[in-house]
């Protein structure tokens, strides 16, 4: 069962990944 703070804070980074992904023209990220 997934706890509801980790639950937080994937939804908190995702803007930072969805904008490293359009930085890297949709290529691999470091994440």
């Amino acid at each position: 069962m997934i706890r509801i703070q980790r639950c937080a804070n994937l939804v908190d980074f995702m803007p930072r990944r969805c904008a490293a992904v359009i930085k890297n023209f949709g290529y691999s990220t470091k994440y």
